[in-house]
């Protein structure tokens, strides 16, 4: 997974050198700062913009977001995925 404000994002099989999946951007104004794997659920991440504070959910198998999430006014500079085990107890 590759990202850069020119290009945006896409999925890059490395080994054969080519493009696999170019993933659209709701708007030509959307530009992505962080991005990362959901480890939890295989072939997803998620993305967060520059600006607008807006997280997006992402699916390999889709090249449009499955879902943006208004979360803050302003925009990220890091994005981490915490997951919970299923065999730990929260008290």
């Amino acid at each position: 997974l590759i990202c850069n404000q020119l290009q945006g994002v896409r999925l890059v099989d490395v080994p054969n050198q080519r493009v696999v999946m170019f993933f659209q951007l709701p708007s030509a104004a959307s530009h992505v700062q962080t991005l990362a794997w959901v480890k939890n659920a295989p072939g997803m991440f998620i993305t967060g913009d520059i600006k607008g504070g807006i997280l997006r959910v992402w699916s390999v198998s889709n090249s449009t977001p499955l879902e943006n999430i208004k979360i803050k006014a302003t925009g990220f500079h890091h994005l981490d995925v915490l997951s919970h085990s299923k065999n730990t107890e929260i008290q």
